[in-house]
C-alpha cells in the first residue's frame, strides 16, 4: 500500500501486455510484411489499407480531416503498435523502463532470495556480525519476527554477494512506540548510508517502510 508497490504492479501487467504482443508473431494469422509510413496519393493509402486489413482497428493507419490547402489530410498512425513490430520489441526487467535498443539482450542469470523472514533454512539470512541487536517477536504477531536494538551505537552485519538486483529492507514507522533511527549502507560506502527513522507524527497509524538498493 504505497507508490512503489503500485509502480512495481503497474510495470509486471505492462510486461505481460507487451510478452502477450511479441507472442502474436508466432501465430500462423499474424501479418509481419511492413508498410510504407507514408502515401502521396489515394491509391498508395488504399494499398496500406489493404495490407492492414487483418490488423487490429486500432493499429490501422488513418487520415486526418484535409485543412484548406489540402486535398486529402495527412496519414496517421494507430493508437497501437504496428503487428511487425511486434518482434522487434527488446525483452525488459519488470522494474526497468522502456529500452529502445533493440539488440539490448537481458542476460539470463539464476535469482536467489535470502530472507531473514524464510522458513527454509536453505534461503534464511542471518547476521554475520551482531553488537547489541537481538532477534525479537511480538507475542501476538509470531509470523512477523524483528531485529531489534535498544542502545545507540548497536551494529549489525548481513554477508551476501550480488552482481544484479536488490537488497531491501523493512523496518516498523510508530509514534507511540518510542522507536529510533538507523543508519544502512552497502560494502564501506557510509557516505551514501541511508538514515530511516522509526518515529513519525501521524497518529497511531503503524506502517512498514523499506529502503532498496541495487
Amino acid at each position: 500500500m504505497n507508490a512503489r508497490g503500485h509502480r512495481d504492479l503497474g510495470m509486471l501487467v505492462a510486461s505481460l501486455v507487451k510478452d502477450v504482443a511479441c507472442q502474436m508473431t508466432l501465430e500462423e494469422e499474424s501479418v509481419s510484411s511492413p508498410v510504407e509510413d507514408t502515401a502521396t496519393n489515394s491509391s498508395e493509402f488504399d494499398d496500406i489499407l489493404a495490407a492492414q486489413v487483418a490488423w487490429p482497428k486500432q493499429s490501422r493507419y488513418w487520415r486526418l480531416p484535409p485543412t484548406k490547402e489540402e486535398t486529402e489530410g495527412r496519414l496517421m498512425p494507430g493508437m497501437w503498435s504496428m503487428p511487425n513490430e511486434y518482434g522487434m520489441m527488446p525483452r525488459m526487467r519488470v522494474l526497468e523502463g522502456w529500452n529502445p535498443n533493440v539488440d539490448s539482450v537481458v542476460p539470463p542469470f539464476h535469482p536467489t532470495c535470502l530472507s531473514t523472514r524464510a522458513k527454509d533454512p536453505r534461503f534464511g539470512l542471518t547476521p554475520s556480525h551482531s553488537f547489541d541487536w537481538e532477534h525479537w517477536v511480538h507475542p501476538d504477531y509470531p509470523d512477523k519476527p524483528y531485529m531489534i536494538a535498544r542502545k545507540p551505537g548497536a551494529t549489525i552485519s548481513f554477508e551476501m554477494e550480488t552482481q544484479v538486483g536488490w537488497i531491501k529492507m523493512y523496518s516498523l514507522k510508530s509514534k507511540s512506540f518510542g522507536l529510533g533511527s538507523v543508519k544502512c549502507w552497502v560494502d564501506d560506502d557510509l557516505d551514501q548510508s541511508v538514515t530511516i527513522d522509526g518515529w513519525w507524527d501521524n497518529g497511531y497509524a503503524y506502517v512498514k517502510q523499506h529502503i532498496d538498493g541495487t
